[in-house]
């Protein structure tokens, strides 16, 4: 590829940039390529390079970060912001699969925290309708035989306090799991403002 089908493809590919971003863009790449054919031939600066559609997705990228991290701006500008943001993830290669990835680990790590509180919500709940079948059964029994009647009593009292008793952790135990995918969130969002920042 030489230089004049390079410039072309990636101002071709740019074209949705601000007019002013594109022109910066294309001197930049201009003034790049003429400074890399002091030392060596057209091909082997414009390989060098890269393939112009690769170079517009990285431009892009930076140019929607740029424009998301720039603290000024009115209520009119977020419309626009968004669209740079969302035309970011779309042009980058990288950050589409990645976030894809990381949603869905985080959707997987909630469903199967919702699991288990629901099943420990289950047994709990199964202790205390069972204790009061047996002591539903054991009324019922108690004119024919006695000592099956105060054994299916007992043990529907075992269970509703076990019931109960399981009750109890159950607050604890859905308020650290909220926290804990809290702290996945937070961790995350760090992180991928840690890396942001980094390459800036």
């Amino acid at each position: 590829m030489n230089k004049a089908t390079f410039l072309q493809v990636l101002q071709k590919q740019i074209k949705k940039l601000p007019m002013d971003e594109q022109a910066d863009i294309m001197a930049y790449y201009q003034e790049i390529i003429a400074d890399g054919l002091l030392e060596d031939d057209e091909v082997t600066v414009i390989a060098r390079l890269g393939h112009p559609k690769k170079v517009a997705r990285e431009v892009t990228a930076t140019f929607a970060m740029k424009e998301l991290s720039a603290s000024e701006g009115t209520v009119k500008d977020r419309p626009r912001k968004l669209w740079w943001v969302l035309m970011g993830i779309a042009s980058s290669p990288i950050i589409l699969p990645l976030a894809v990835s990381v949603i869905a680990v985080f959707i997987a790590i909630v469903a199967v925290v919702f699991a288990v509180l629901i099943s420990y919500v289950s047994v709990f709940v199964s202790f205390i309708i069972s204790g009061i079948g047996s002591l539903l059964l054991g009324g019922l029994v108690i004119a024919q035989d006695g000592v099956t009647a105060a054994f299916l009593i007992g043990c529907g009292l075992s269970l509703i306090g076990g019931g109960c008793l399981l009750a109890q952790p159950f607050k604890k135990l859905w308020i650290v799991c909220f926290k804990l995918i809290a702290n996945m969130i937070q961790a995350t969002y760090l992180k991928f403002n840690r890396k942001r920042g980094s390459n800036q």
